[in-house]
């Protein structure tokens, strides 16, 4: 057992204690740690932790930085265990004496200069953020978070765009902090659902004013809920780059904004652990980690003793990796157990409260979630989200067509709808190995919630093949049972 402070490590069983409690760590974050545990005080050169963390992989240095990052907080801050030198790597020391009295004390004046070039000259409608949007810590989104550093020095305008509860707003906001660590750039959070609410129909909200210290200090944009007015985000972000060139906007929203200079970073869930996984793998998982966090976090005052990693792995692969899919069900877990979460999740998996004061009633529950981005699909995107819902697992276009296409709908019209469904991150799409054909699969939430819209529209006995003898008579019965949906959409088409 090695010991730093507060931290404790273990090397053979790949475990990290703060204050004797386990302590989430990244595998790859807890590679660089064993690194520098091993070298004793020698310098371990940025070669050799690529070497040795990412073998057979070409990466960029900022992936070391975010790890390295993430131990240096975790190690006592700046002046703590991890040493940086300059142009040679990183070791291990022990922190430094703290700097005489009559230096820090002017600390607090230090840290007040600081605070004020740092700080917008002019307070926005909105609130000016840290402060705003409580800091998170992210788990298992290192390299992406590398990633995207690496971008935003070469992108002005980024897009993250992702399903709801996918961690879009939690990268943003920590993407903007790591930016401004780095450049010392200020930041500036918008809520965009917020600024748009106190505007008129279809106008845009008026962009942030700035001093001239302010515009060239490379400020951070963080534009976050950009699908509540999608069009109005567009022009908004537009004129937000175009305002401030020397700027960084970085924006949420569940489908792209589709403006020029915007380069858009998919926000993939969560790293699910394979198959058969040995116990030291499930423990590195982030769904894994993400998932106990919040289950010892819960409210009954008695954290959840750590379940069997086989059951929490399997649930974090039905709930497919995201993030507030995870989060909601660790808090119901940390009540009721994770073998009866289990066998309640297929009635139980729409309706996960989120006890959290002061969410967006979007963010309540997952159905929530999910009806807010339904409520934003055209006529032609709800029909075919409906009619999809019935393959359980991956399906190709011509199946897509076949099942979902009538008289009043035909396979052009599918094909629309997958495209936008696509866009707007509620299906997935891949190519398949073999055929180089795309693959399509909806996720199990919202599968579960597309039946249920597929229940209300009374379309259920038009897709149960069984009830005909082929293809033609399914036209014919959806022809003359159409849903209501279906009746406004064919007026639309006639129209």
């Amino acid at each position: 057992m090695h010991q730093f402070d507060r931290v404790t490590v273990s090397l053979a069983s790949r475990e990290l204690y703060l204050d004797g409690k386990p302590w989430p760590l990244s595998a790859r974050a807890f590679d660089i740690l064993a690194l520098l545990i091993e070298a004793d005080g020698r310098i371990v050169s940025k070669d050799a932790i690529l070497d040795a963390v990412w073998p057979n992989t070409i990466v960029i240095d900022n992936n070391i930085q975010v790890h390295i990052s993430a131990l240096r907080k975790l190690l006592g801050g700046k002046h703590g265990w991890i040493r940086t030198v300059a142009g040679r790597g990183y070791r291990l020391a022990a922190p430094e004496a703290r700097v005489p009295a009559k230096a820090a004390a002017s600390a607090p004046a230090l840290a007040a200069a600081c605070a004020s070039a740092l700080a917008p000259a002019s307070a926005p409608r909105g609130e000016f953020w840290p402060g705003a949007v409580p800091r998170m810590p992210l788990i298992g989104r290192e390299d992406q978070l590398a990633e995207l550093l690496a971008l935003l020095d070469a992108e002005t305008l980024l897009t993250l765009a992702g399903a709801g509860g996918v961690g879009k707003s939690a990268l943003a906001c920590e993407l903007a902090y790591a930016r401004s660590a780095g450049t010392g750039a200020g930041i500036r959070y918008i809520d965009f659902c917020a600024e748009i609410a106190h505007c008129a129909p279809h106008a845009v909200p008026h962009l942030p004013t700035f001093d001239q210290a302010a515009a060239a200090r490379h400020t951070i944009f963080v534009v976050d809920g950009c699908e509540c007015a999608i069009d109005e985000a567009a022009a908004y972000c537009h004129a937000l780059s175009a305002a401030y060139p020397h700027a960084r906007v970085v924006a949420t929203s569940r489908e792209p904004l589709r403006i020029a200079g915007e380069r858009v970073y998919r926000v993939a869930p969560l790293a699910l652990p394979p198959q058969d996984a040995s116990e030291a793998r499930l423990r590195a998982s982030p769904a894994v980690q993400l998932f106990l966090r919040h289950a010892c976090a819960g409210e009954t005052g008695n954290p959840l003793a750590t379940p069997p990693l086989e059951m929490v792995a399997a649930l974090c692969r039905l709930l497919d990796g995201l993030p507030l899919a995870l989060e909601l069900a660790a808090r119901r877990a940390a009540l009721i157990g994770v073998g009866p979460l289990l066998a309640q999740l297929d009635t139980q998996l729409l309706v996960l409260p989120n006890g959290l004061r002061g969410v967006p009633a979007r963010q309540r529950t997952l159905g929530a979630t999910l009806e807010w981005s339904h409520a934003r699909l055209d006529a032609i995107e709800q029909t075919v989200l409906r009619r999809i819902a019935v393959f359980e697992g991956a399906f190709e276009l011509d199946a897509a067509t076949e099942l979902a296409a009538c008289a009043l709908f035909d396979a052009d019209l599918v094909i629309e709808g997958l495209s936008g469904l696509v866009s707007k991150s509620l299906l997935l799409a891949e190519p398949h190995a073999m055929t180089a054909a795309m693959r399509y699969r909806l996720p199990r939430v919202t599968r579960a919630f597309a039946l249920d819209k597929l229940a209300q529209a009374d379309e259920t006995r038009w897709l149960e093949r069984e009830n005909a003898a082929d293809a033609q008579d399914l036209d014919a019965f959806s022809v003359l049972h159409p849903s209501p949906r279906e009746k406004s959409a064919s007026l639309a088409f006639a129209a």
